[in-house]
């Protein structure tokens, strides 16, 4: 009867994986630094909601990988933008190359709630953030007709 467990649970454990999908491509890419395994295109997932939490069957999942720097720079026609210093724990400095008339700045939650509107009259200005909770935010600039850029800024 033991022998006879002892076999039935072996077979069993032969069988196990870990995680298991079906997809469309992939690839294991290697060199002697380390190595990266891929995939693209997973036919079928499920999602278990449940009371405040979700789980989500399956090995792919979205997540963000980014460089934080001392600042941000966007060239949008001759008009340069900066925001330094990112991440910041005080005041957030946004700097125009040139003078600039009719620009404003939204700053925003990470939920999109609009925290701060800044009117952008001079070609330097700066921003209070000491009264924020440590989070993500985000800035969108605007000038008179439409949006400029968009920023994500770390207040830590």
């Amino acid at each position: 009867m033991v022998f006879l467990l002892i076999f039935c649970l072996a077979g069993a454990i032969q069988n196990v994986s870990a995680q298991e999908s079906l997809n469309s491509s992939g690839a294991d890419i290697s060199n002697v630094d380390g190595s990266i395994s891929y995939s693209v295109g997973q036919a079928f997932c499920q999602e278990y909601s449940g009371a405040g939490s979700t789980i989500s069957e399956g090995v792919q999942h979205a997540f963000e990988i980014f460089i934080l720097t001392e600042s941000i720079s966007v060239k949008n026609d001759d008009l340069v933008i900066s925001i330094f210093p990112n991440p910041t724990s005080e005041y957030l400095i946004i700097e125009f190359n040139e003078a600039v008339e009719q620009m404003s700045a939204n700053l925003l939650d990470e939920n999109g709630r609009v925290i701060q509107v800044i009117s952008l009259t001079d070609s330097i200005t700066k921003i209070d953030m000491s009264g924020l909770a440590a989070a993500v935010y985000f800035i969108s600039v605007f000038d008179s007709n439409s949006s400029v850029a968009n920023y994500k800024v770390i207040k830590k």
